[in-house]
């Protein structure tokens, strides 16, 4: 049905009340994202997500599958842009994560940065051509993009292409603080 689905499960973060985030995506490979970024601050606790592109908002019921058949929903989802959206539930200290995009083809990435908003340095789940990796970004260029294993804690990272979209979930992830959590895409 053309959406991708990109799953992490039981990510470790230290602190789920403010969790700095980033994702990227591209519309055809793995290449640079151009304009198709963007940085969030996320208390998975209360339901709100901060960013330049979205106004503060309580949570809303996300209508999301937590996995793939699956009747249990998200709890909670914010668009971060006309075409891009995270979802999530908090299960005790940890959250489980989705970010889905409306495109079927190319990359999503969803990562948590050292400092807020910024790209560099970061931890970064990126699904593309139907898996999920984990890399460390140190620099813009690919020299700084390495495929390792990352400080975030989590069970499973899963991508999904599926109804013309493209989705990665993060399950388990484990955030110290979730009132407040920074996220680049």
């Amino acid at each position: 049905d053309g959406a991708t689905t990109l799953r992490i499960v039981d990510m470790e973060l230290g602190d789920l009340t403010s969790v700095d985030l980033i994702w990227a995506y591209h519309a055809d490979s793995l290449t640079y994202h151009g304009t198709n970024k963007g940085a969030l601050n996320v208390n998975f606790e209360s339901g709100v997500a901060t960013t330049t592109a979205v106004d503060d908002a309580a949570c809303s019921p996300s209508t999301l599958s937590r996995e793939d058949g699956s009747t249990t929903l998200y709890d909670c989802v914010t668009d971060v842009t006309s075409e891009v959206s995270l979802h999530w539930t908090i299960d005790s200290t940890v959250v489980h994560v989705a970010i889905s995009k409306t495109s079927d083809s190319g990359y999503l990435a969803l990562g948590v940065p050292d400092s807020a908003g910024a790209m560099v340095t970061s931890d970064a789940f990126i699904a593309s051509d139907g898996a999920v990796e984990t890399y460390r970004l140190t620099a813009y260029s690919s020299d700084g993009v390495s495929q390792s294993s990352i400080s975030v804690g989590y069970s499973e990272a899963s991508v999904t292409v599926s109804d013309g979209a493209t989705t990665l979930r993060i399950v388990d992830m484990e955030l110290g603080d979730l009132t407040s959590v920074d996220l680049i895409w």
